[in-house]
């Protein structure tokens, strides 16, 4: 019986998303609505918006989805075959039909999932509930892998060169350059995104107002 709602759940999303790519090419807004439900909402978080923005309603959702795709150059949107199938979930007390989901737009790759609601499935109208879009990666700077890594030549020990600190500090005053991202505040969410950008080989300089990395929590919290 899994086997045959897993078979079911594929179908039904990749004809959901063979109309929602016909539709975003057409840049037809009443199509896109079509595919949504009146109560739809969809969260992006970068990919399309270039911020993080959630729309609510199907008229919304429409208007701004073919915006942003066209403006993004979002396309391609399918199942992501590396991740988990799609698949019947239970999501707020409604049964409904889950997929991840992978897409390409002008600068990097996406991802997303979509849950249609398993009773809008069996009128044979499948419309999504909702829709997450995120940016997973930029073209040009795919991120490095622990195998990359090793494959990286031993560092030469130079006793009488500078050392890694010596480097650490002349990299982090940029004399002779501009960081290419500039991050106010070093809080967590500060520190995440230069760690992942560092990742991508993108150079990110992380400025705040306190004198250490974690004060912000230090002097707030006793614990």
């Amino acid at each position: 019986m899994d086997v045959e709602l897993n078979r079911d759940a594929k179908r039904i999303v990749s004809d959901w998303l063979a109309d929602l790519n016909a539709a975003l090419e057409a840049r037809a807004p009443d199509r896109v609505g079509a595919l949504f439900r009146p109560d739809a909402d969809w969260r992006d978080i970068v990919a399309l918006t270039r911020t993080i923005e959630t729309v609510s309603d199907r008229a919304e959702v429409a208007r701004r989805l073919v915006d942003t795709a066209a403006a993004s150059g979002a396309s391609g949107f399918a199942i992501d075959p590396e991740r988990y199938p799609p698949r019947d979930v239970e999501r707020a007390g409604e049964p409904c039909v889950e997929a991840i989901l992978t897409f390409q737009t002008a600068i990097g790759t996406g991802a997303g999932i979509v849950r249609l609601k398993r009773s809008d499935c069996r009128a044979g109208a499948a419309q999504a509930w909702t829709l997450l879009t995120s940016l997973e990666s930029l073209r040009g700077h795919e991120e490095e892998t622990i195998i990359e890594k090793a494959e990286v030549p031993a560092f030469e020990r130079d006793f009488h060169g500078p050392n890694w600190l010596d480097r650490r500090r002349e990299a982090s005053r940029y004399a002779d350059r501009d960081p290419a991202v500039l991050i106010v505040g070093g809080g967590h969410a500060g520190i995440t995104a230069a760690a992942r950008l560092k990742a991508l080989g993108v150079e990110a300089l992380v400025v705040d107002r306190m004198a250490r990395i974690g004060d912000n929590w230090r002097k707030r919290y006793h614990g």
